[in-house]
């Protein structure tokens, strides 16, 4: 990334060239590109997957203003290797050009298609996702539950940007302001996507907030957050939360990462990444078990 991604000011232009930017440094998978009853999606399989043990339901990041599948590779090909796996990445769609609940809407298309096309079996099927699409993840999840569909096996969260009221104290730590996206960058990403509808999302709105919601119900949880990032307090409070909601919730803080770290650094690279994801193919294989199912999903026999 550049060392100044906002030289040129605020703009939209200038987040979707810098989004642009992160180019993964991955290997060894193949990419198959789906269609989730008209939200488009990729199945990632790295190439030692074969067994595909479960299928994760993933969700990028990106404040829903920018992001593309293709560029969350160096999370979703190696959570595939690690965790033996179908990773099925959602492209929504993004705001200002298709405001909320545009992106949760499409996120609960993509979830109804998992069950009733895919044929994902619960017990087997994960959500997950970073930032933006962490929060995405845990609200959806949620909303499915409530609305009588089957409750995923689990749901992991790296960095959750999950409070777009922007009231997590984290955000006020002046040493993890030093660098970008500090918290004036934070606030016009917020704003930027809560006024693009007419009228405006209301910023606790728990599809997009979940920190506001009741999770009663909710799976087990795994949720990560480094500590040079200034929104860890979004991931703490959400942890928070859920516990008092009476979740089974594992919270992990990586003192020394900075946000989404195995999005930006490739598993193979940074000790860091590596453990995240290793410790979120843990986590999956908790909550089921280590029986493998040969079976790979539809679409991709």
């Amino acid at each position: 990334m550049p060392d100044n991604p906002w030289a040129n000011g605020h703009n939209m232009e200038t987040l979707r060239q810098v989004a642009a930017g992160i180019v993964p440094e991955v290997s060894g998978f193949r990419a198959v590109a789906a269609d989730a009853g008209g939200v488009p999606a990729e199945w990632v399989i790295a190439d030692e997957a074969r067994s595909y043990r479960a299928v994760v339901l993933y969700f990028h990041g990106g404040a829903y203003l920018c992001g593309h599948p293709e560029q969350y590779r160096n999370m979703t090909v190696w959570l595939s290797r690690l965790a033996n796996a179908g990773v099925f990445s959602v492209d929504y769609r993004l705001a200002p050009e298709h405001p909320f609940p545009a992106a949760f809407d499409d996120a609960m298309s993509a979830y109804r298609w998992m069950l009733e096309i895919v044929g994902a079996k619960p017990d087997r099927l994960f959500v997950a996702g970073d930032s933006a699409g962490a929060g995405l993840a845990v609200s959806l999840t949620a909303d499915a539950i409530a609305a009588g569909l089957p409750s995923p096996a689990g749901v992991i969260g790296n960095s959750p940007y999950a409070d777009l009221s922007l009231a997590s104290p984290s955000l006020d730590d002046p040493l993890r302001n030093q660098e970008e996206p500090n918290k004036t960058t934070i606030e016009w990403l917020a704003h930027t996507y809560l006024t693009a509808g007419n009228p405006p999302a209301d910023a606790r709105d728990p599809r997009h907030s979940p920190v506001y919601r009741d999770l009663t119900g909710l799976p087990p949880l795994l949720i990560q957050t480094g500590g040079l990032d200034n929104l860890q307090d979004d991931g703490a409070r959400l942890a928070e939360q859920a516990r008092r909601c009476g979740v089974e919730v594992t919270y992990r803080a990586y003192p020394d990462s900075p946000h989404i770290w195995p999005v930006f650094f490739p598993a193979d690279k940074n000790p860091a990444a590596r453990r995240a994801i290793e410790e979120m193919a843990a986590f999956i294989g908790r909550c089921f078990g280590t029986a493998a199912d040969p079976a790979p999903p539809k679409g991709l026999a």
